[in-house]
């Protein structure tokens, strides 16, 4: 099963295992950040996915926080993040990490 999480910089991470799910999530982020009057560049949405059953045979740590452990497992599909240029006018980008 794969498990897909839509994680921003103020909000606890999302999970589902629809993608079409997710890419909703992703899609609301981005347009709140939008509407935000004042951009942060701070802000930014991340998509990420997890094989839940590799993850519980091979990695899960019954000692450990299970959110921290997803994260540190997670693959990175998509991250999009406020961004300003030489004009200091900030747009919502698809950054690479």
């Amino acid at each position: 099963m794969i498990l897909y999480g839509v994680v921003t910089y103020d909000q606890a991470t999302e999970w589902t295992t629809n993608i079409n799910d997710a890419i909703k999530l992703v899609t609301n982020a981005i347009r709140l950040m939008e509407d935000d009057l004042v951009p942060d560049s701070d802000d930014y949405v991340k998509l990420v996915k997890i094989d839940l059953e590799e993850f519980v045979v091979t990695k899960y740590d019954c000692e450990t926080d299970l959110n921290d452990q997803l994260h540190d497992e997670a693959e990175l599909m998509k991250a999009y993040r406020w961004q300003s240029d030489d004009e200091d006018r900030f747009a919502i980008l698809e950054v690479k990490e």
